[in-house]
């Protein structure tokens, strides 16, 4: 089996490269990424990347056909990865989050790719009146990065068929330690703060629901997407992949990491909340189809592992930890340094293999 990898060098991807290389060890692993955080703190003492069989270097807005070359399943998670990016970068979020997706799909499909994972977000239902929404739910996206995943989702779904399987993991906000660490996420977010401040802040007035989901079981559910009996799901399957127990109230969110964390103090504020996002999601389908994949971690375990990974030199005061882990951050210093251009290219961009680029640097 050949699997390419799309977003492989991201917060989710080093997990999901893992994941599947301990799952089927004699397939040969893809990696594709325009590497705007390759060089983000590491967790891990060796490279997540020497798990891949090749590392191809470029933009899913132009990846060349030739990529699939004899690719049975694409695993696609190269995206703008957050709402804040959304908002500054909103026509790019919809070229990389949309545009590049439905493309990539019809090569896939026109290669000969069997089966399509497509990282999908559960924050389309953002501002859900009902209190346990289901992929059947009303969606009301209030971000561009959420709309542009839905409008993808209803772009795929013509296109499965004839052999072609598609599958887009709804996954939750993500949360807990990666090779690649990342802030900019909720609980995330509030243990790097609890280290660096010795408090946790939440709104005392918005005590809103949030689903979770640890990076890893987020890995283990794209596994299970890869060779899904497309018998039971069909061949266009839309799934919330998380867990009933993993959905929380941010109060209990900052009560969580106060209690895991030492000295730490919950902060009730008056502030308001910019992101008005409040979701309760049904995760009864991924229980039946995916029983063997369920989520692993609690959430104490969760906290615990990114209090220890979280090092000081991580979240030093002078922002240089800062920038390695807020994806926001990192995007606007490559700009700034002009590496990057105002369509987030980079600036003398072409498209290379880890085997091109090792002979480049050996002249």
């Amino acid at each position: 089996m050949r699997i390419l990898i799309t977003g492989n060098l991201g917060y989710l991807g080093t997990g999901v490269v893992m994941q599947l290389r301990t799952a089927f060890p004699e397939a040969t692993l893809i990696g594709y990424d325009m590497a705007y955080f390759a060089s983000s703190a590491s967790n891990s003492s060796v490279l997540p990347e020497k798990s891949l069989d090749e590392q191809v270097y470029g933009d899913v807005r132009n990846m060349p056909a030739e990529v699939l070359d004899g690719v049975d399943a694409v695993v696609h998670l190269a995206a703008l990865p957050e709402d804040l990016l959304g908002q500054k970068y909103d026509s790019i979020t919809k070229d990389v989050n949309y545009t590049a997706t439905i493309r990539m799909a019809e090569l896939a499909k026109a290669v000969g790719v069997e089966a399509f994972v497509f990282a999908s977000t559960c924050s389309m239902y953002g501002a859900a009146e009902e209190s346990d929404v289901s992929e059947f739910s009303d969606l009301n996206p209030i971000s561009n990065h959420a709309a542009a995943k839905l409008q993808a989702e209803l772009d795929l779904e013509p296109l499965a068929g004839d052999g072609f399987s598609i599958t887009c993991l709804r996954f939750p906000t993500a949360c807990g330690m990666s090779d690649k660490p990342r802030l900019g996420l909720l609980l995330n977010d509030m243990v790097a703060e609890a280290i660096t401040t010795g408090s946790v802040r939440v709104s005392a007035t918005n005590n809103y629901w949030q689903p979770l989901l640890h990076v890893q079981d987020m890995a283990r559910a794209i596994e299970w997407a890869v060779t899904r009996d497309i018998a039971h799901g069909g061949e266009y399957l839309i799934i919330n992949a998380g867990s009933n127990s993993w959905n929380f109230r941010t109060h209990d969110l900052g009560q969580a990491v106060a209690e895991a964390i030492p000295g730490t103090m919950l902060h009730f504020t008056d502030d308001e909340v910019a992101d008005n996002r409040s979701y309760k999601v049904n995760f009864d389908l991924f229980k039946a189809l995916a029983p063997n994949h369920q989520p692993l971690y609690t959430l104490t375990e969760a906290i615990a592992e990114m209090r220890n990974g979280l090092s000081a030199k991580m979240l030093n005061s002078d922002n240089a930890g800062e920038l390695q882990l807020n994806r926001l951050l990192a995007l606007n210093k490559l700009e700034e340094q002009g590496l990057l251009d105002h369509q987030l290219r980079w600036a003398h961009q072409r498209i290379v293999s880890d085997r091109e680029l090792a002979l480049e640097l050996l002249d």
